[in-house]
């Protein structure tokens, strides 16, 4: 047979397609390959895209009283200091909307009853009836005299949603850097906007001891309720945090806060 330069393609004994040239067949990989690229890339593009996206409002949360051990006296007061905490650092956690604690500690004390102990079936009954989509519970225990155990749950009111866990043993002048981690760790979990990486400044837990047992009195957790007796000490939150003494205090019970 004679040799024709210009045939796009060869017969081969072993196989009934027709193949092509060696230099067409070059142009062909090089061109799919280009294509494959811009498919890659476009796909990259696309999935960079998608985790990018958050929601469009805040988490609504509310901050509960944390569990400490039963008789322990000395740290019993922590128990109300962990939701002013919580919510004094909310403040840097744009994906938080918190619910006041004037509301929260009503459910609270429903749940729980004369126990005084918050479980996942407490915490969830507490979102349920706020409409808020997690509760933050706890529980603080002495593990010596210079370290206690953090538990953080995150409970949401939905059966289908897993629970959030953040847990330590630390310091106690330790526990705000590990509430602001664990509140990072949530807002990453539930794909949320990110906290303040600036932070504002260290607020230790043992700072909060006076107004935690004022809070204590006001609503009525381990003590006898004596609501509206706060006035002094509103007036004074006010000066320094009034965004903090909104969420403390009810303003139909301290007019000060619906004046300002």
């Amino acid at each position: 047979m004679p040799n024709d330069n210009k045939t796009a393609c060869i017969r081969r004994k072993d196989t009934p397609h027709c193949m092509l040239s060696t230099k067409g067949c070059g142009h062909i990989r090089i061109l799919a390959l280009a294509v494959m690229i811009v498919f890659l890339q476009s796909a990259c593009l696309f999935r960079g895209k998608k985790e990018a996206v958050m929601p469009s409002a805040p988490v609504r949360v509310a901050f509960l009283p944390f569990n400490t051990p039963e008789g322990d006296e000395g740290l019993r007061w922590a128990s109300m200091a962990m939701p002013i905490m919580m919510a004094k650092i909310s403040e840097k956690a744009e994906g938080m909307d918190p619910v006041p604690l004037w509301e929260t500690m009503r459910f609270a004390i429903e749940s729980t009853g004369s126990s005084r102990t918050i479980d996942q079936e407490s915490a969830a009954y507490v979102a349920n009836w706020l409409n808020s989509e997690w509760s933050v519970m706890g529980s603080l225990s002495q593990e010596n005299k210079d370290k206690i155990t953090l538990i953080v749950d995150f409970i949401s009111p939905r059966e289908d949603e897993i629970p959030f866990r953040y847990t330590k043993t630390i310091k106690m002048d330790a526990v705000d850097f590990n509430i602001r981690k664990a509140f990072r760790q949530f807002l990453n979990y539930v794909s949320a906007r990110p906290m303040d990486p600036k932070g504002d400044g260290k607020t230790s837990l043992a700072s909060l001891r006076q107004l935690a047992e004022v809070l204590n009195g006001e609503y009525g957790w381990t003590v006898p309720a004596q609501p509206g007796e706060a006035e002094e000490i509103v007036s004074n939150l006010i000066q320094s945090d009034l965004r903090l003494a909104r969420l403390l205090f009810n303003p139909s019970t301290y007019t000060v806060l619906e004046e300002k």
